[in-house]
């Protein structure tokens, strides 16, 4: 957990000093890209740094009343895996441009096996607890 807060806290520096594309024009004016940082990603990333804070604090007490909390928090970390769909769209342009189409196809069929195999887990998962739940 102290790797991922880690992580966050300095991708919200590195976004604070990252470039943009405005009308086909790459934008570092240090004003414009804040402004930019702001408006669309900022939200999203102070709330996974806050949320990962939380959960360090809660899981550093010894207080098992907020394990049950913590538990349910640790969910909702899971929304920070939209943000990486933006790197996958920059990867596909990048492969476009360089004639590397296969590449996103070999892509492609990785991201399907492993919902696949994500998907799978689950139902194991599932039916590990239901069997767990009917022995007791």
């Amino acid at each position: 957990v102290i790797a991922a807060t880690s992580f966050w806290s300095l991708d919200v520096v590195v976004n604070f000093n990252t470039g943009f594309f405005q009308g086909g024009i790459l934008e570092m004016s240090p004003l414009a890209v804040c402004r930019n940082y702001l408006k669309s990603w900022f939200l999203f990333d102070v709330a996974i740094v806050l949320l990962d804070v939380m959960i360090l604090v809660s899981s550093s007490t010894a207080n098992f009343s907020n394990m049950r909390a913590v538990r349910a928090v640790r969910v909702f970390r899971l929304v920070r895996l939209a943000k990486l769909t933006k790197v996958n769209q920059a990867i596909e342009d990048f492969c476009q441009a360089f004639g590397m189409r296969w590449l996103i196809l070999v892509m492609a069929i990785s991201k399907s096996l492993t919902l696949i195999f994500l998907l799978a887990h689950i139902f194991a998962c599932v039916w590990y607890y239901i069997g767990r739940a009917t022995l007791d």
